[in-house]
């Protein structure tokens, strides 16, 4: 079996198994390498193909096909990475061993932005009413309601209440 139907392959098991799974799972630490060795083999398929009309549209709809695994899988651990940031900054001791190596930067960033976010808002920590442009207290004037009668044609009267402008 040739590397590059190892590597689709590879790819289509752990997309699914990402799919399935509700915790992050594991993948091999080569796995970030030989997508980016199959997406440049595909791409120089597809620039051999020029001439040959069957075999570029194979290979575009290789590449396609490739792009929307690629996306989905990134997808899916994007937002299990996502859950384990907030675990983390809440305290607690999620199972850290199935993070990627290339996806460590990733998961730091997200719990120094949660944790700013939480300072900005949850926490009130920086927040300023005078720092916001644009924002001043306002004193909301409460009007007073008022009832109009209108004189129809006839000789019957309807009251109306107005209740707002």
């Amino acid at each position: 079996m040739s590397t590059e139907r190892r590597t689709r392959r590879d790819l289509r098991v752990q997309t699914f198994k990402e799919r399935k799974e509700g915790r992050l799972t594991k993948l091999p630490s080569t796995f970030y390498k030989r997508l980016k060795i199959l997406e440049i083999q595909i791409r120089e398929i597809i620039e051999e193909s020029k001439d040959n009309t069957q075999r570029l549209e194979k290979a575009n709809a290789d590449v396609r096909k490739f792009s929307d695994m690629k996306l989905e899988l990134h997808k899916n651990r994007e937002r299990k990475l996502t859950d384990l940031a907030r675990e983390k900054v809440n305290g607690q001791n999620p199972n850290m061993e199935n993070v990627h190596h290339n996806e460590n930067e990733y998961l730091i960033s997200l719990c120094t932005v949660i944790e700013k976010h939480r300072a900005n808002t949850l926490l009130n920590e920086n927040s300023n009413v005078a720092d916001i442009p644009g924002l001043k207290e306002k004193k909301i004037k409460r009007e007073e309601k008022t009832t109009k009668k209108i004189e129809p044609q006839s000789d019957e009267y309807i009251e109306i209440k107005v209740l707002e402008d």
